[in-house]
């Protein structure tokens, strides 16, 4: 793809450009934080999924030296283009092919730009009777949006877009824009991605799948580290523990949950889903501690 005859010219295109290149540095500058673990990890990795979510999946792939590699280029970057440097007139970078990588950029995109949103929205606030505030009109609001030369979220942007798209809430948008970015890039399982442990990274947990999806007082099997583990959901908590019977080796996947404890198919041991316990006092199954975050419910290690 070749750059149009005058587009380089436009003073929109060099601020989209610094744009970009403030985004990458700041993208650099919390996966080194990160991996070197300067911060609070859940606390970068936060950030990084609610700002950051292309820096996620790009961690499964580079080690410390080379993200400090990248945070040097970017800066340099950053610098000429501040100085004032010609842009690049070849062609223009091609962005990456894999699907799920393209859905993570326009996620980040459209994070971003709802950002923005709000910022021009809360600028238009102005002070009404009785000291209250009234919210600006959604019309002024995609006039000024539109005047700072800003991508539009959703094409074309009108006030019904903007008061639905404000509407979400923001611990949900994620979830929402990452099936919208799916959608435009033909992908699929970038929320399980993004919420899943990064190389390197959360090496105590080991993700099970979401909260709402668990059935109710039905066992579900996982994986940790090569070892089958019975989860269930019952009663508002979810608990698990080891998922072979230590009698003959039954699994406890295909058992049958009922008054707190699950059964196992072969022989009937039942052990209490509370403490792994065997009703009857013949054994018992170690529980691993679960945890739940942003309904995510994940097993961890001790």
């Amino acid at each position: 793809m070749t750059v149009p005859a005058g587009w380089l010219e436009l003073p929109w295109v060099r601020r989209a450009c610094l744009r970009r290149a403030e985004a990458r540095c700041a993208r650099y500058v919390r996966m080194q934080a990160y991996l070197q673990g300067d911060a609070p990890r859940g606390q970068v990795w936060l950030q990084l999924l609610m700002q950051h979510p292309s820096a996620l999946l790009e961690l499964r792939h580079v080690d410390p030296d080379q993200v400090k590699e990248r945070l040097a280029n970017a800066r340099l970057e950053l610098q000429a283009l501040r100085a004032g440097a010609p842009l690049p007139d070849g062609p223009l970078p091609v962005r990456p092919q894999r699907a799920l990588a393209l859905a993570a950029a326009d996620l980040e995109w459209a994070l971003r730009e709802v950002r923005a949103l709000e910022r021009v929205r809360l600028s238009l606030f102005r002070r009404g009777p009785e000291n209250g505030t009234v919210a600006a009109d959604p019309d002024r609001i995609v006039a000024a949006y539109r005047a700072r030369e800003r991508p539009d979220p959703v094409e074309p942007l009108s006030p019904e877009d903007v008061d639905s798209v404000l509407a979400i809430p923001r611990k949900d948008r994620i979830r929402v824009f990452s099936r919208w970015a799916e959608e435009r890039a033909g992908a699929s399982g970038l929320e399980d991605a993004l919420f899943g442990p990064v190389e390197g990274g959360d090496t105590g947990r080991v993700r099970v799948g979401r909260l709402s999806e668990l059935p109710e007082s039905a066992p579900v099997r996982a994986d940790m580290d090569g070892e089958p583990v019975v989860v269930v959901r019952e009663g508002g908590q979810v608990r698990a523990m080891e998922g072979i019977c230590p009698h003959r080796g039954g699994d406890l996947t295909e058992g049958r949950v009922q008054g707190g404890t699950i059964e196992c198919p072969i022989h009937g041991w039942c052990f209490r889903l509370d403490d792994g316990t065997e009703v009857r006092g013949r054994g018992r199954l170690r529980q691993i501690p679960t945890e739940v975050e942003r309904d995510v419910v994940f097993l961890r290690r001790e």
